[in-house]
């Protein structure tokens, strides 16, 4: 503990402290102090405590709080935010979008008690969306992509499908606004039916003008099965049960595991396990799972947000539940309980209206200028301070899927 106050006192001393803005200066100076504790406790390694249950639910309302606040007018979500700046910066990503909506739907298809200002918001990012939809194929009437903008004739197939599982995990939520969202689902997915390749994955990009690219994305190939087995699930079809075995037997095959497939894959077979139930599901998600888990272990001492990787663990969780030993299960939820824990030190909260970062080899302390935009956006690394918005989306699935479909507890 002496050690401890000497290396505060160190630091205090040593760090060049901004003009005092609170009320008081001793008000700030304790601020500052709560900052340099934070900083001392992030150099520590991970402790073996787990998060109670309040903790977590508390991490996802702020994440998802954080994503609300961040929603324009139009619907848009601002893409990446600088917390310490309080300004977003202008690059922007449709697939992106489309995860914010995703993991908005996902919390409010859970909550006990919904949350009208989740279901707005919702609702204008779906509005949105519609509104960069379009298609050019005079063989299909049932067909829209939602454009990566404004200005091009481009579709990544990624868009539509995270889009189409917020629409579908909407109406699942409130079943009476089927009627009114139907049409849209049944142009979206038609377009994610026909940019199945005969037999391989799906096609990565749609173009207006010229139509299907000849390319796929193992990002998109998980994406586009995880919403196909969600329609499934909306409107039983047999042509849908056949492209997702399909797909499986496709992607299962090949010789190398696809690192940027995993996340979603394993999200779609955790349905389809529940759907269809099979060895061949199981099998290959614990072969992918072990793959990982072999990476995970070398990258505890990492500073960089490292959710999504870790939303594949929890998913492949539930797949493996049961069908598991008890050792092996232990080990993959030892492993999610680290990277939860270690991940609240990238959430922007209370505490942080300083923080205590390195600049150029250097220890500088910074204060945020609007802590009701910055608070419960996840950063994208202990020293890069941006909060972007696909990084805050799959922390908030991790924790939700660990909260309400590991441990059983209700949001």
């Amino acid at each position: 503990m002496k050690i401890l106050n000497v290396i505060l006192i160190m630091l205090f001393f040593f760090i060049q402290l901004p003009v005092a803005e609170a009320s008081t200066v001793e008000d700030d100076l304790k601020l500052q102090l709560v900052a340099i504790g934070n900083y001392l406790e992030r150099q520590l390694s991970v402790s073996n405590t787990t998060l109670s249950t309040e903790e977590v639910r508390g991490v996802i309302i702020n994440g998802v709080n954080w994503i609300v606040a961040a929603q324009e007018e139009n619907g848009h979500f601002g893409y990446e935010y600088l917390p310490y700046e309080d300004e977003y910066l202008e690059d922007d990503n449709m697939v992106r979008q489309g995860g914010a909506l995703y993991a908005l739907s996902e919390v409010y298809k859970k909550q006990t008690v919904k949350d009208p200002s989740i279901a707005n918001t919702i609702e204008r990012s779906i509005a949105y969306f519609e509104s960069h939809s379009d298609a050019r194929d005079e063989d299909v009437e049932n067909f829209l992509c939602i454009k990566n903008s404004s200005f091009t004739t481009s579709c990544d197939l990624g868009s539509t499908a995270l889009a189409l599982l917020g629409i579908l995990n909407y109406v699942a939520a409130l079943p009476e606004k089927t009627e009114q969202y139907n049409n849209l689902i049944e142009k979206y997915v038609t377009y994610l039916i026909k940019a199945k390749f005969p037999d391989r994955g799906f096609s990565n990009k749609y173009n207006t003008n010229s139509g299907f690219s000849k390319e796929e994305s193992p990002f998109y190939n998980g994406e586009a099965m995880l919403t196909l087995v969600r329609y499934y699930q909306y409107k039983e079809s047999d042509d849908v049960k056949k492209i997702l075995q399909d797909s499986f037997e496709y992607l299962s095959a090949k010789e190398e595991y696809e690192t940027p497939l995993y996340l979603w894959i394993m999200a779609a077979l955790k349905d389809m396990q529940k759907l269809w139930p099979s060895d061949e599901y199981v099998e290959y998600a614990k072969d992918f799972t072990d793959f990982r888990l072999n990476q995970m272990q070398y990258r505890h001492n990492i500073n960089h947000n490292y959710c999504a990787p870790v939303e594949g663990l929890a998913s492949a969780y539930s797949i493996l539940e049961g069908n598991g030993s008890a050792d092996y299960l232990l080990r993959l939820n030892n492993e999610l309980e680290f990277w939860l824990k270690k991940s609240t030190r990238l959430q922007l909260g209370d505490s942080d209206i300083y923080r205590v970062v390195k600049e150029n080899n250097n220890l500088a302390i910074k204060k945020l200028p609007n802590s009701n935009l910055a608070k419960g956006g996840f950063l994208t690394g202990e020293d890069e301070l941006t909060q972007r918005i696909d990084f805050t989306q799959h922390c908030v699935s991790t924790y939700l899927q660990k909260l309400t479909d590991i441990d059983g507890m209700s949001l």
